[in-house]
């Protein structure tokens, strides 16, 4: 009995463990930054990637909003994954998230970004074009894998689903044919919401297994200002850091001092 009761107690552990993992799955993660902190109620999510495109050739990063403590620099050109935006009296910055990059978590005037051209860009260009799906989903019940892309003739791959589907996980748990899209050789296309952890992706109905469809919308180069290298920045600690930093030590070195006085008057 104590060894069943032992058992099941280490399986709650383990599933109370397991859960916020799973439900971190799909959380919006956001920067670790202490603006950010104090007033992430009032920031909007975005959840884009942009290019750095600072007129002077270079973006400067820094702590918050407005502020003049700069903790990195990087030339035109670097993509960063901008996840929020706060209006700062009449200017809208946005908070840079370290997502595979080297690109700090910070704020950004957001005038000093382009954003890279995504599956958003690609429904804006072509907001008239797309309709209701109201056919049947046959094509994806095949044996073969299912391609899903970025955007409709972008060439780009987003992830493949390595097992066929089947009815009940289309109509149950992913598809809503939110949009469809038709291209100019006929191929029809549906929006995927979601599908694994994965969000606005496109699949071909016409062709779903078929990975080697030509990029006849792919992104656009992007127009960007000449690059420069950013001037040389201390990067260290700002001056208030300092000082407190220079009391801290002055306090602990007379604390340690007078107890050592004390010892050797006794």
């Amino acid at each position: 009995m104590i060894k069943r009761v032992s058992i099941l107690f280490m399986l709650a552990v383990c599933f109370l463990f397991l859960l916020p993992l799973t439900a971190r799955a799909d959380v919006i993660v956001g920067p670790d930054n202490d603006f950010y902190t104090r007033h992430w109620n009032d920031c909007t999510y975005l959840g884009r990637r942009f290019y750095t495109n600072g007129e002077a050739g270079f973006v400067s990063i820094t702590r918050a909003p407005g502020s003049k403590t700069e903790i990195a620099a990087f030339e035109n050109g670097v993509i960063i994954l901008i996840q929020f935006t706060y209006n700062h009296e009449g200017q809208l910055w946005g908070a840079s998230l370290m997502w595979d990059s080297e690109v700090p978590d910070g704020w950004i005037p957001m005038d000093q970004l382009l954003v890279v051209y995504d599956h958003i860009s690609f429904e804006e260009d072509h907001q008239g074009a797309f309709y209701q799906y109201s056919g049947d989903y046959g094509t994806l019940f095949g044996p073969g894998d299912i391609i899903f892309w970025t955007w409709p003739g972008s060439g780009e791959i987003e992830m493949t689903h390595e097992s066929h589907l089947n009815k009940t996980e289309i109509e149950r748990d992913w598809l809503t044919a939110e949009r469809a899209f038709m291209d100019s050789e006929g191929r029809e296309w549906l929006y995927i919401p979601y599908f694994y952890a994965r969000r606005s992706t496109w699949i071909c109905l016409s062709d779903p297994s078929n990975g080697e469809i030509p990029a006849f919308n792919p992104a656009p180069q992007p127009e960007l200002w000449p690059s420069a290298e950013p001037p040389a920045s201390s990067g260290g600690p700002s001056i208030p850091f300092l000082i407190i930093m220079l009391v801290a030590v002055l306090a602990a070195g007379t604390i340690v001092l007078n107890f050592a006085l004390r010892k050797r008057t006794r």
